[in-house]
């Protein structure tokens, strides 16, 4: 059963990328459950960061602790912009808004695809290893 393990790991990192990547919008997340399966699939991203550490496989593990933390970020960034919009003009906030928006949507595509790519590496290497050890 221990064979199988590295597998499930990376199938539901895979599953968490997927999460991240359906919740993060550009706008928040709508409800409760939204926020709690984005804090769920990142903090699940957060532990195959610490294993892809030990593994020794580091800027895989970067892109997975970047597309964990980006949409958090982002959501942050949202919040700070939306608090201190006092004496700008709309049409000038609207389109700052727009470029930030347009920013968040280029790295999370970015990392996201670097981080997918790590994924499925690890899952090749899980497939590829796989029944070979005792």
């Amino acid at each position: 059963m221990e064979a199988y393990r590295p597998i499930m790991l990376n199938g539901s990192y895979l599953v968490a990328l997927y999460a991240v990547a359906y919740i993060s919008a550009p706008l928040t997340p709508q409800g409760i459950l939204e926020y709690v399966v984005l804090a769920l699939a990142s903090a699940w991203l957060l532990f195959g960061l610490y294993n892809l550490q030990k593994e020794h496989r580091r800027p895989s593990s970067m892109f997975f602790g970047a597309i964990a933390l980006i949409p958090w970020a982002f959501y942050g960034e949202l919040w700070y912009i939306n608090s201190n919009n006092d004496g700008i003009d709309p049409q000038v906030f609207e389109q700052n808004l727009k470029h930030a928006i347009m920013v968040y949507q280029s790295f999370k595509y970015m990392i996201m695809a670097c981080a997918v790519g790590a994924a499925l590496k690890g899952l090749w290497l899980s497939f590829k290893n796989f029944g070979s050890t005792v």
